[in-house]
């Protein structure tokens, strides 16, 4: 049965609670197909999860965009949620990179962090790397018209992206 429950965020150094409503729903092995847990996290306001990655110790992580723990109007946060392989929530964080920021991709390093890819309002690619506990270690943003959707990290530790772009730099 899906469940909602309270998370602790960090954002700009303050702790804010809130609920995230988005689906996680993990499936067993191709021989038996039946949901192996599924979960609903979010607030009660437009979260959507775009993404989704296996980490290297059999749990996921789920990547979006989260306008319920944003204060204001016309605003939202690019998110990352962290699940062990039974589902129980690990962490979960929120990145504030601008009005309207959405985690697209996200891949698993070896060392249990994260490399997300993203867009800033659609207007501006971003990377976020982020330790195993979701602390952003390093961030890099384009400044011309590009979206990243998907990312990879290969086994010498190189970030490669891809997505949209467009005007004189495309």
């Amino acid at each position: 049965m899906p469940f909602a429950s309270p998370l602790t965020t960090s954002a700009a150094g303050a702790l804010r609670t809130a609920v995230l409503l988005t689906s996680v729903c993990c499936l067993l092995p191709e021989a038996q197909a039946q949901p192996y847990y599924q979960r609903t996290i979010g607030s009660f306001v437009e979260d959507d999860g775009y993404t989704v990655a296996a980490m290297p110790d059999s749990g996921l992580v789920i990547g979006g965009n989260s306008y319920g723990f944003v204060t204001g109007t016309n605003s939202s946060e690019m998110y990352a949620t962290r699940f062990n392989r039974a589902g129980d929530m690990l962490w979960s964080r929120h990145y504030d990179c601008g009005i309207v920021s959405y985690a697209l991709g996200l891949a698993a390093t070896d060392s249990g962090g994260l490399v997300i890819s993203g867009s800033n309002n659609g207007y501006q690619g971003l990377l976020i790397k982020v330790d195993s506990q979701g602390i952003p270690v390093w961030g890099w943003g384009t400044t011309n018209v590009e979206r990243f959707m998907g990312v990879s990290i290969s086994d010498s530790g190189m970030v490669f992206t891809t997505g949209s772009s467009s005007g004189s730099n495309a």
